[in-house]
């Protein structure tokens, strides 16, 4: 029977020489993933509300674009990227909202994390 110790090291031994995304080191299909729901933000026809200011979806795709540019290196993964990068702003820690207009003609408001994850789920989906 093995200490707590020694399985403990062994423990960690396996998740050291596992083949986890590190920040420099990005998944395969990443960039894949990222682009295309940078596309599915301009291409939504919602509205962003930043810092109280409201933009459209392009405006919001250019915004996230210029963000990805400057920060990806803390964005290996579409989760990190949303989680890091695209879900709030980097100077007031205000989180960044959308709203859509929901089937019925009404506006949906959500947060933009929210959101972006339903979109990064609906592009995995389409068997990427």
């Amino acid at each position: 029977m093995k200490s707590g110790a020694a399985t403990a090291g062994a423990i960690l031994a396996l998740l050291a020489s596992s083949s986890f995304a590190t920040e420099s080191e990005s998944p395969p299909h990443a960039e894949q993933e990222i682009e295309a729901l940078l596309s599915w933000v301009g291409d939504s026809g919602c509205l962003f509300i930043r810092n109280d200011s409201e933009h459209s979806a392009e405006e919001a795709e250019q915004h996230l674009r210029a963000k990805y540019k400057r920060g990806h290196k803390y964005a290996a993964t579409p989760e990190l990227f949303i989680e890091r990068l695209a879900s709030g702003s980097s100077w007031s820690a205000e989180p960044y909202r959308v709203q859509c207009s929901g089937a019925d003609g009404t506006a949906i408001e959500s947060l933009s994390s929210a959101w972006l994850h339903s979109g990064l789920r609906k592009i995995r989906s389409k068997d990427f």
